[in-house]
């Protein structure tokens, strides 16, 4: 793999580190749906500190998600400055 192949693979694995962080997040708030719709129906939902440790590991993930999103868009960001420039792939500069 050249150098270019790599950026790209980084970056797919990135994207791909923010969607699995993004579909925890998704999962974890359906489980605390599904849990309040229990007590709703008279069933058991999780316990307040289950909540609030399921609520801080959604918040993380989310966070996770959003500092690789904008490493990405920073490394966007870069790439079309040196785009502006007339640099291309292989070049010193890009």
């Amino acid at each position: 793999m050249n150098s270019e192949q790599l950026k790209r693979a980084d970056d797919i694995g990135l994207a791909d580190s923010a969607n699995n962080d993004l579909c925890v997040a998704n999962a974890i708030a359906n489980a605390m749906f599904c849990s309040a719709n229990a007590v709703q129906v008279g069933g058991n939902g999780i316990d307040d500190d289950a909540a609030a440790e399921l609520a801080l590991l959604a918040q993380t993930r989310i966070g996770n998600a959003q500092a690789i999103l904008a490493e990405l868009l920073q490394r966007l960001i870069e790439a079309n400055k040196q785009i502006e420039h007339g640099y291309t792939v292989g070049s010193p500069h890009g």
